[in-house]
């Protein structure tokens, strides 16, 4: 993956600098206008530049702190893009899961918290909403039900 090309990093660091400013504050509705301007500069496709993938990490912070996580659904695909095959630690799968389950789509949500749960069983669960790992569990076992 490569870096954005300079005279677009300059501008998005500048919007940056405001970004701190405004989250000192706890203007959380300021600082995802100017993420979003700053993901608006980025040349497409978005989710090929190495860069693009912390971006993408803070406009999921900011919903989060905003409590407006299924905002997030436009940039699920640039975040699953921009993280390549293999260097997968989890991250993407908890943040698509939780994406998926605040905005209704729970059996999409579950594919998530199941390959997580398979690979690294409660772990990444920990410091989240436990709502999510409670939501997982209980459909687990209801699958596991009708299955046998």
């Amino acid at each position: 993956m490569k870096e954005w090309p300079i005279e677009i990093k300059r501008n998005i660091e500048n919007l940056l600098l405001e970004v701190g400013v405004f989250g000192k504050n706890g203007d959380w509705n300021s600082v995802e206008k100017l993420y979003l301007k700053a993901w608006a500069l980025v040349p497409s496709p978005k989710y090929s530049w190495s860069d693009s993938q912390w971006l993408l990490l803070e406009i999921f912070s900011v919903y989060q702190r905003k409590g407006e996580i299924w905002k997030f659904m436009n940039f699920i695909n640039n975040l699953e893009m921009a993280y390549p095959e293999g260097e997968n630690d989890g991250t993407v799968a908890m943040i698509s899961g939780i994406v998926y389950f605040e905005s209704g789509q729970l059996s999409f949500a579950y594919e998530r918290f199941d390959y997580l749960y398979k690979k690294f069983k409660s772990r990444l669960f920990q410091g989240e909403d436990k709502k999510y790992l409670e939501f997982y569990l209980k459909e687990s076992a209801s699958r596991k039900k009708h299955k046998g």
